[in-house]
Parts: C-alpha cells; structure tokens; sequence
C-alpha cells in the first residue's frame, strides 16, 4: 500500500468532498481525481461513489481499504515520533526487568539518580526471573533488563557488559571434607570432586533465577543433581545462614560467602563466573535517558566491586 495513496483516500473519506480534501493536502482537485482513478484501476474495484459532482462515499470495499490505512498511517505516525523522542532523547517512558531482589538495588541505588537527570521520563518495573525476562524483551514487553546469558548467546538481544562476580562452593568451616590446613577458610576444588558433597543437604536458588540456571549447569557438569534439597529461595541470605548452622551446602556468588567466619568457599576448578549484562531487542533503538540509565547501572556494579560492598548493596 503506497502511503502517499493511503493519506488521499482517507483525507476524502473524512472530508466526503473532493475539493475540501484537495485543499488540506495542498494539491489541485484534478490530481486528486486521477488518484483515486489509479488506485481504482489497480485494485480492481471502486472505493468511492459519487453523490454528486463534488460529493464522495466510500462503497464498502472502500470502508475496508480506509481501515487497513489509517492503521498503516498510524503505525507510521508511532514510529516517527519514537524515532523523534530517540534523537533527542526524549522517549517519555520505558520498561525496566529485573529479578525481584535487584529491583530493590536499582531503586535504591540506580533509580533517584536517573529521576535527578530526567525527572519526566518514566521507569516501569517489570520483576521476573531471567527465563521470564528473556521472553520479554524479545516479544517488547521489557526494553531492557538486566540479564545473565543462559548460553554464550541469546538471539534476539544485544547484550551489554555490566558486571561478574565468581561462584563459589560455601560449606560450614568444620564441614568433614573441610581440609584444616587451608588458611583463610578458603580453597578450591575441581568441578569432578563436586561429587563427594552429593549426600549434603543443599541449598537452592529459586527455579527460573539466573543463578538456578547456571547452578543446575553446574551439577550436570559435575555428573550429580542434590537429592536431598533443603529450600529454594530467591535470596542467598537463607543459604549462608544454613551454611552457619552447619546443616547444608551450596553455590553461592563469591560476596555472599566472605563476610562469615563459619563459612569457608571452595574456589571451583575451572573458575565459573555469573557474568550480568543489559540487554535490549536488536532491533530496539536505545534514547539519550536509556543510555545514561545503563551508565548509571554500570557505576553502580562497578563502585560496588571497588567497595567489596556487602550482599543487600550489590542487589543479588
């Protein structure tokens, strides 16, 4: 459908005369004539009928082209004004994903921040965990989240780098494979020994979560999967309070660990890291305001890692 066709004959139709229409879109009424002849002519079927010499109603095939082009016309008109907001930065409103437990981060910490440079663009959360997410952003409903890659690549998205953080093996510090020599109740062990804490009981992340999903990883290369799983939770506070009791084990991020003294972590061999991008459609044109809210985000993980700040500050 030619857009230029599309305009004149729903201008007619909303004018009903051929010279009122003319006259808002600055061209003789002979031309108009002829464009609606041609368009006619091409499609096979009369879309106006003539009341009068001056007066036109649309026959029903007409009704059914009009509909099809003023929708045509209005997705035009949405997606010059989007391009227009994101030239100059001005895209009133966008949604941000997260998981639960790093909206309350971004709040905190990302959010007043941004609201001080853009006090009138709007931040809609949307807290999911990261299968969720994903889906998402490919089908629009999110515009950018904060995402760990469930593989090396995720099609669709563009991912850009904002933090990693390594994962570790916590156990309590008087756990009986816990070795007495090791000083500052740190070790390591080889993906293949992971199997000797097949019996413990072991905490796990929620279902869904972006740490679940590297962690499940993590048991299929290890050749087990825990059969004895003690809680699920989103957050990793429960995990390092059961490690204290000397009741279970898990994966934990390196910074949940390092602040108890009856926790020691077990580096894992190869290291595995959870690795945190923002990650937008391919498709998806970033506006002056997103861009500065991923610089904002990207400050916030890195002064955290400068600062070794403690769990409920990163937003893991």
């Amino acid at each position: 459908m030619d857009l230029t066709q599309a305009k004149y004959i729903v201008t007619v139709a909303e004018e009903g005369k051929l010279a009122r229409a003319a006259e808002k879109l600055y061209i003789t009424s002979s031309a108009l004539s002829q464009c609606i002849k041609k368009l006619e002519g091409e499609i096979g079927i009369p879309l106006f009928e003539k009341l009068n010499s001056h007066t036109f109603r649309l026959t029903n095939a007409g009704e059914i082209y009009v509909e099809a082009a003023r929708k045509i016309l209005k997705i035009k008109e949405d997606a010059y004004r989007e391009l227009e907001d994101v030239q100059h930065g001005n895209r009133g409103r966008f949604t941000f994903g997260c998981s639960p437990k790093r909206g309350l981060a971004m709040l905190t910490n990302v959010f007043p921040l941004f609201y001080k440079a853009y006090p009138n663009v709007q931040i809609d959360l949307k807290e999911s965990y990261l299968n969720k997410l994903y889906e998402l952003v490919l089908d629009g409903s999110v515009d950018i989240a904060v995402l760990t890659p469930i593989s090396d690549e995720m099609e669709g998205v563009e991912l850009e780098f904002l933090d990693r953080e390594e994962i570790v093996l916590a156990i309590p510090v008087d756990h009986p494979l816990s070795s007495k020599s090791v000083e500052n109740k740190q070790g390591e062990i080889s993906l293949s020994h992971i199997k000797l804490f097949a019996g413990d009981n072991w905490m796990m992340s929620a279902k869904d979560s972006m740490l679940r999903n590297l962690t499940d990883d993590l048991f299929r290369q290890c050749g087990f999967y825990p059969e004895k799983v003690l809680l699920e939770t989103s957050s990793t506070v429960p995990h390092i309070s059961a490690i204290e009791e000397g009741i279970a084990v898990s994966f934990v991020p390196v910074s949940h660990s390092n602040q108890s003294e009856k926790v020691k972590i077990l580096h894992l061999e190869p290291r595995q890291y959870r690795t945190l991008y923002a990650a937008r459609r391919k498709s998806y044109i970033l506006s002056e305001s997103q861009q500065y809210f991923i610089g904002l985000m990207k400050k916030f993980y890195q002064e955290a890692q400068d600062l070794d700040l403690p769990v409920h500050r990163r937003g893991w």
